[in-house]
């Protein structure tokens, strides 16, 4: 933003998903009854399991290297170890865990939804010759609307006289009900900030920094709570005097809403771009929720107005083009045709109307 100078108004959209483990077709059918991945059993154990949705509108103006907007965001993170996947395909399936198996199983999810109000300021830090480093932040006041958080671990085996497993699961999820539930609106407020760096020379190119929600609280109220345990190794004795197991299944849903803190997972961008015989090559790497997603790219400048640009991601195998003009940039994020098959898509839009 630093260098920018007259008016603007703009709106943007946003949104991107990734899924290791399932395609986007796989990923909406999942809950279907006669949903079968198309993955067999072995070939899910060897995938990495990391999902995300991050989707953003807003709209706003900036005036020289200061920006203002309302937004809207929704944010979902899901990791699971590769033995929960395994055991998801198997029972989707229909197929017996072999036996021998030992599987320890993870999962965790952290969605969130807001509404706020950002401000930003863009400015130039050190020039000295060529050498040009500029930054910026913005603070962004959120009211949130929606959130859940799910923690689940445990274990299972399968032996000779049948399955074992021992797990437990906490759900806090604002739009759950459940009886003798006490009333109350779940509700959060707080805020997060951005922080950039962006260091520029004809000869090294250009160093881009970029921290979203580097540091963020937001405080939740009336937030419905959920804690589940379940257990197979509960063993007696039946009248033959043969060992039984008797599973058990137990526990509470809060009658008391909850209140908790959340710290947003920081999003971490570092990109290098160099200039070389009329185009730029670039590499840069994302990292969010203990996940990187590495890319490298080109882009081209055709005349004095229009940018084009294409990378690739080696994470999804994908592709990302995006095209700017003064007043429209758009990029367009897939990594299959058609779409259905894809486990990452994507697009973003951003228009401008300059004004003086």
């Amino acid at each position: 933003m630093a260098g920018q100078r007259g008016s603007s108004v703009f709106v943007n959209f946003g949104v991107g998903l990734g899924n290791d483990a399932l395609t986007l077709r796989e990923f909406r059918h999942i809950q279907d009854v006669d949903f079968v991945p198309k993955a067999s059993p072995e070939s899910a154990r060897t995938r990495s399991n990391f999902t995300f949705l991050i989707a953003e509108a807003g709209s706003g103006f900036r005036w020289e290297d200061w920006e203002f907007s309302i937004l809207r965001r929704r944010d979902v993170y899901m990791t699971s170890s590769r033995d929960a996947t395994y055991l998801a395909y198997l029972d989707k399936l229909a197929v017996a865990l072999p036996q021998g198996s030992q599987l320890q199983m993870q999962l965790n999810l952290l969605g969130h939804e807001f509404q706020g109000l950002r401000l930003a300021k863009g400015m130039e830090l050190i020039r000295a010759g060529d050498l040009k480093i500029s930054g910026g932040g913005a603070l962004t006041v959120l009211q949130g609307t929606g959130y859940r958080n799910i923690s689940g671990s445990g274990t299972a085996s399968s032996t000779l006289i049948g399955y074992q497993y021992s797990g437990s699961l906490t759900d806090t999820y604002s739009n759950a009900s459940y009886p003798y539930l006490r009333d109350g609106t779940p509700l959060g407020q707080g805020y997060t900030t951005d922080v950039a760096i962006h260091v520029q020379h004809p000869q090294w190119g250009k160093i881009k920094l970029l921290a979203n929600d580097w540091r963020s609280s937001v405080a939740w109220k009336n937030l419905p709570h959920t804690e589940l345990n379940a257990d197979s190794q509960t063993m007696t004795r039946d009248q033959f005097g043969y060992v039984v197991y008797n599973a058990i299944l137990n526990g509470v849903n809060d009658i008391n809403r909850r209140s908790e803190v959340e710290h947003l997972p920081t999003r971490l961008t570092a990109e290098w771009a160099i200039p070389w015989r009329g185009q730029t090559f670039k590499y840069g790497t994302q990292r969010v929720w203990g996940t990187a997603i590495s890319y490298a790219g080109i882009e081209k400048q055709w005349g004095d107005y229009l940018l084009l640009g294409l990378s690739h991601d080696f994470r999804w195998k994908g592709w990302r083009l995006d095209f700017s003009y003064p007043r429209v940039k758009f990029g367009l994020i897939w990594d299959k045709v058609p779409i259905t098959e894809a486990r990452s898509i994507g697009m973003q839009i951003t228009y401008m109307y300059p004004f003086h």
